[in-house]
């Protein structure tokens, strides 16, 4: 019987604080939307001013068997040679041998460092295909298109000379990038702006659960476990009514006070 009844105090006392919690913060929706405004500006200044853009490039190679390629059929031993070859080729392409190559090549373009090209570049191979996949970031969209171009014309040349096995052929030319890849500047800006909202709400909530105000008789039920027995009712327009006053050691209403 008790348990059911602290069963029932426990869901009453959970459907108060849902609704204490949802009329706090529907009473201070200004703050939470200046909240999520206030962050949104700060991320986006953050991004616009200290983060540098980033373009992305992108070229591909397809990986196929020599002896596939002679004797114009395909079969199923075949396609898994090619697939690991494309991964000996994959480990090829992100070589000192192919970098230095390439870094040989864009000389005349702009001075690189093994280690710095290295840095600018992902080579993958693509999950149990024959592509495999190098994409170039830096933060100058002609860098960026200047050195997958580069790969694209060297590497093909450079993996058949290191592993003499196999053959490999551009599937995708690089592209001039159009926009930066990173930072998103408006999807950053908008999750800004749900997080100063959320950061809000959160110190709402964190104020309904810390508060111990009395407010009713609920409050008072909760806090000391003992039912109340009556309540004084609020007394409206309380300007026009006037203090009872102690006299002769008994009290005395305002109109004997008068009096």
């Amino acid at each position: 019987m008790s348990e059911n009844k602290n069963m029932k105090v426990q869901e009453k006392s959970s459907d108060v604080a849902a609704f204490s919690i949802i009329n706090m913060a529907i009473r201070n929706l200004h703050y939470i939307l200046i909240s999520g405004l206030a962050v949104a500006i700060l991320v986006f200044l953050i991004v616009t001013i200290f983060v540098s853009p980033t373009y992305e490039v992108r070229t591909s190679f397809y990986v196929y068997n020599t002896s596939a390629s002679e004797s114009g059929s395909v079969n199923s031993s075949d396609m898994q040679a090619a697939k690991n070859l494309a991964t000996t080729y994959a480990k090829i392409l992100g070589s000192n041998a192919v970098v230095d190559t390439v870094i040989n090549d864009l000389d005349d373009i702009n001075g690189h460092e093994r280690t710095a090209l290295r840095n600018n570049i992902r080579v993958n191979g693509v999950s149990d295909t024959q592509v495999i996949e190098v994409k170039v970031l830096t933060d100058s969209r002609d860098l960026s298109y200047q050195i997958a171009d580069s790969f694209s014309r060297i590497a093909p040349k450079e993996v058949i000379r290191i592993a003499k096995v196999g053959n490999i052929e551009v599937l995708d030319q690089p592209e001039m990038p159009n926009k930066k890849s990173s930072p998103r500047t408006l999807y950053d800006t908008m999750l800004g702006f749900l997080v100063g909202m959320l950061l809000a709400f959160g110190i709402i909530c964190l104020r309904v659960v810390s508060d111990t105000t009395v407010r009713n008789s609920y409050d008072v039920d909760k806090s000391v476990g003992l039912p109340v027995l009556g309540m004084i009712p609020e007394i409206k327009n309380s300007t026009n009514n006037k203090p009872w006053t102690l006299k002769d050691g008994g009290v005395v209403s305002y109109d004997e006070a008068e009096a």
